[in-house]
């Protein structure tokens, strides 16, 4: 205990910045520089260009230990001793391979975000921001801390810079996506705005309107975007595959001012099939708000279109929607058993035991429709506590259209429930 006090009293007493850069290259350097950081009678900013040197010399982790094992009221200090040399090591931000060194100031200012000022921790970011950013879908996984972790904790400050990168027409493919989903992710509204409306005047300037600039339009979003893409999804005078790109970018982002756009299309007979069945994988993707729209397609013409509208109901409301997607189904109509295992049974399961407690209620429906899918699925799904409330339904005489042998809700009821009780 004593020889380690001591130790630190000698490493830390008088130490200045020509011993700090020589023991970066000796063999017990790095124990010394580790002393520096944690404690002695070294000023704050050699304790900073102390830290600097661990992280130059591959000691990143060890440095952020070093520092949080400081005093408290030193550490914000010692981060600010540190924050110009990491910049400082972490430049050029140029497109060129990063030595190691460099991947390493990236890790050790990043690490130093949570302790630093305000002041030094906008240093700081700028310096992260032009260093990922400088060869973005490239340097997306180098060092400790990805990309995405570290523009996602700086938050909209990227902004700006994803926009130009994303409208960048010089700008590799792989780098103007990667922008664009991240500008969606964590840019403000002004600058997904510039970068759509930037975007938009590309698409309209493209003699074939190409599919990157779709899809960056669709993980950017934003008002103007939304707007563009939904206009060309519904336009009819469009290849079908534009449309379809169109909403497959819409789906990107699931906003929900897309979603009158996907129902118009969805509903529309006259649309190509590959654009209906994307209008109705944006609507599952815009989630619950969509449910009462697609249950207005349980009554279209063709029965493709209504499964794929029950389908899409469940998948975008989960649990919550079961209730009304089984109310939804007209009981004027034949539902032969296949359909109805196949459309209606299977994507209950897909719910899993969450819609248990849905499907005991449905037992109870005014509907023989919702009443037999919920005898149905409660054979996969339920338990054998449900026997007795299937067994109640042993009296219900309701045929069912389109089943073989004179099925009836009771028939089929009574014999799901001697299978449940069986499991007991």
């Amino acid at each position: 205990m004593i020889a380690s006090a001591l130790a630190l009293a000698v490493a830390g007493c008088g130490t200045t910045p020509e011993q700090i850069e020589a023991w970066k290259g000796t063999q017990k350097g790095p124990d010394k520089l580790r002393e520096v950081v944690q404690g002695g009678s070294a000023k704050p900013e050699i304790r900073g260009l102390a830290y600097a040197a661990l992280v130059e010399v591959g000691m990143v982790a060890e440095a952020g230990d070093d520092l949080k094992s400081a005093a408290a009221c030193d550490r914000e200090a010692i981060a600010h001793g540190a924050v110009a040399p990491l910049v400082k090591l972490a430049a050029p931000a140029s497109p060129d391979e990063p030595k190691r060194a460099r991947i390493n100031a990236k890790d050790g200012l990043f690490q130093l975000r949570a302790t630093a000022t305000s002041e030094d921790r906008a240093a700081i970011d700028d310096a992260l921001i032009a260093w990922t950013t400088a060869d973005l879908a490239h340097r997306m996984s180098m060092g400790a801390h990805g990309t995405e972790k570290i523009l996602t904790a700086i938050g909209p400050r990227a902004g700006a810079r994803l926009a130009e990168i994303a409208g960048d027409r010089g700008a590799p493919d792989g780098d103007r996506l990667d922008a664009a989903r991240l500008l969606g992710k964590i840019g403000g509204r002004e600058a997904r705005e510039q970068a759509g409306g930037k975007l938009i005047e590309e698409a309209k300037g493209q003699r074939s309107l190409q599919e990157t600039t779709v899809k960056e339009l669709g993980l950017i979003g934003g008002d103007h975007a939304v707007a563009w893409l939904s206009r060309l999804a519904e336009d009819d005078h469009q290849q079908a595959l534009q449309r379809k790109r169109a909403l497959l970018a819409l789906t990107e982002g699931g906003d929900p001012a897309a979603l009158p756009a996907a129902l118009r299309i969805a509903a529309d007979g006259k649309a190509p099939g590959d654009a209906r069945d994307a209008a109705f994988g944006l609507a599952e993707k815009i989630g619950p708000t969509a449910v009462p729209g697609l249950l207005k397609l349980t009554d279209d013409k063709q029965d493709e279109v209504r499964w794929q509208a029950v389908e899409a109901a469940l998948k975008a409301g989960g649990p919550a929607a079961v209730k009304p997607t089984l109310e939804a189904l007209s009981t004027a109509r034949a539902y032969p058993q296949d359909d109805l295992r196949s459309f209606v049974v299977h994507d209950l399961e897909l719910l899993g035991a969450a819609v248990v407690p849905a499907l005991r209620d449905e037992l109870k429906s005014r509907s023989w429709v919702a009443r037999i899918a919920a005898v149905m699925a409660l054979q996969r799904l339920g338990k054998a506590e449900d026997a007795a409330a299937l067994g109640a339904l042993a009296a219900d005489a309701t045929p069912l259209r389109g089943w073989p042998g004179g099925a009836t809700v009771g028939s089929q009821a009574k014999a799901v429930a001697a299978e449940l009780g069986s499991r007991r």
